[in-house]
């Protein structure tokens, strides 16, 4: 079916720019719902949303022997304190719309994998203030 999204119709862009080879992203929007409950009630009465969080994750090939570093999105080591927020857009490639679409974002964890006879990659989490789309 035409009309089915997938993978493959998904452009991942990070700072305005397409990422490499992304293999895998999750967005992950988690609204902190607290329970609300009483004395001698077994279970919640309500439940409350609290703090909001967006996350996210993903996994990606090295393109051209180029990771995240390399591109210059991973801060170096003394640059983290100051590094500026970003944006991550999924976008359809198809119809051009966005799907997703986050801002205020910093990485929160970055790894690297080197396997012999595999193809080299690396996975990343990051964190998000807002959700925008």
């Amino acid at each position: 079916m035409k009309n089915t999204m997938t993978g493959n119709r998904a452009l991942f862009k990070m700072r305005g720019i397409v990422v490499g080879a992304a293999q895998n992203v999750t967005c992950s929007d988690d609204f902190g719902l607290q329970d609300v409950d009483g004395l001698g009630n077994a279970e919640s009465l309500e439940l409350i949303p609290g703090k909001r969080t967006h996350t996210i994750s993903g996994s990606k090939y090295f393109v051209s022997n180029k990771n995240l570093i390399q591109l210059g999105m991973i801060p170096k080591s003394d640059e983290w304190l100051t590094a500026p927020d970003f944006e991550v857009e999924i976008i359809d490639c198809i119809s051009g719309a966005t799907v997703e679409l986050y801002t205020g974002c910093k990485f929160g964890s970055h790894s690297r994998q080197y396997g012999k006879h595999s193809v080299c990659g690396e996975d990343f989490q990051i964190r998000s203030l807002h959700k925008a789309q």
